[in-house]
């Protein structure tokens, strides 16, 4: 059964929300579990280094620039060290220059590529030393893939691609060993993945356990974020109590 739009609305089925208030609120809440934030929301500048910092992002035509460049420019990154794919900004639901707009798959990032050269080209040009420093990124339509790419070659320009593995490799090392390092680590925490997800995390997960008593429960599941959030919510349930 459908009815018109604007009569949801009149018996209020349909709710419109604050957007910028609800992106501030998320944000936050980000900030309160972030690894070397501080209050304001900010990086530790003694232990995350910003300045030098560029970073090139596509959001494939999809929902993720928004939000992500507020969380940037929270984090601290300058403005004009945030630099968006100019073709790929706009949300499109055709997706004109990304034919299969999967962060996953090399040939989907050609505009991202073709974007963070050039910002290399012109800080290499105008001698600024910053150009060693590049990270490219981008996200699939609803934001829940991405890709991650950085510089390894100042002087051809050459990038490397963390594969979605790779990714979740460091992803897994850096959050868990920082957040032991800074004493952070909740004492029930538990790592959570889907069964395709690579088994080398399950390797990082048990060394810092053996080596350092971490003490972090591997949980693995089913694909689908429905078995994610369950089991995320019951996991910080036992973690925080």
């Amino acid at each position: 059964k459908s009815i018109p739009f604007e009569r949801a609305q009149e018996l209020g089925k349909i709710i419109f929300v604050d957007s910028a208030a609800m992106d501030e609120e998320y944000i936050n809440r980000v900030s309160q579990f972030g690894v070397h934030v501080l209050p304001d929301g900010r990086f530790n500048p003694g232990q995350v280094e910003t300045g030098d910092l560029h970073v090139v992002f596509s959001s494939m035509h999809g929902t993720a620039s928004p939000l992500l460049v507020k969380l940037l420019q929270k984090r601290g990154l300058a403005p004009d060290h945030l630099h968006e794919v100019p073709s790929q900004k706009a949300p499109d639901g055709s997706f004109p220059t990304a034919a299969y707009p999967n962060p996953e798959s090399p040939a989907a990032l050609g505009e991202l590529f073709k974007e963070g050269r050039l910002v290399w080209q012109r800080l290499k040009q105008a001698g600024d030393p910053s150009s060693r420093n590049i990270l490219l990124g981008a996200a699939d339509p609803d934001a829940d893939r991405t890709a991650l790419a950085e510089l390894i070659n100042d002087e051809t320009g050459e990038f490397h691609l963390f594969g979605p593995h790779q990714g979740g490799i460091l992803f897994a090392d850096y959050l868990v060993g920082q957040l032991l390092r800074t004493g952070k680590l909740p004492k029930n925490a538990a790592f959570v993945k889907t069964l395709v997800t690579t088994d080398s995390i399950r390797v990082v997960i048990e060394a810092y356990n053996r080596e350092m008593q971490a003490g972090v429960e591997m949980i693995e599941h089913l694909v689908g974020f429905k078995y994610t959030g369950s089991l995320l919510q019951k996991a910080a349930v036992k973690a925080f109590r």
